[in-house]
């Protein structure tokens, strides 16, 4: 099953720039947490979309879809700086979007 689960999770991503890695996995954690992406959205509103619905992470998730949006639509190369930067991001929404997805999972709590 771990397997699975982990041939589902990095297809795809093994060619990309990291840029457009940590945004396919914000987009598909974020789908397992109730929150996918809606065809009308840009990276950068669908960021805003999950900062909205989770404010703690709301400038990483603006700085990955920030980062996907000129990676992939302009002609800038990422700085090692600037991939090390959306690295911490991508942890940081990992974290926000994992824990949403528990609770979502796990309902714990009242009423």
């Amino acid at each position: 099953l771990w397997l699975i689960v982990w041939f589902v999770w990095t297809r795809g991503l093994a060619k990309g720039p990291p840029a457009e890695r940590a945004y396919t996995k914000m987009s598909r954690l974020a789908t397992f947490a109730g929150m996918g992406r809606k065809p009308h959205h840009t990276p950068v509103e669908y960021a805003s979309v999950l900062g909205k619905a989770m404010p703690s992470v709301a400038a990483a998730a603006t700085a990955v879809g920030w980062a996907f949006a000129a990676t992939r639509y302009s002609a800038r190369q990422l700085t090692d700086a600037d991939v090390a930067d959306g690295n911490e991001a991508w942890k940081s929404v990992r974290r926000g979007l994992l824990g949403r997805m528990l609770r979502r999972l796990l309902p714990l709590g009242g009423t």
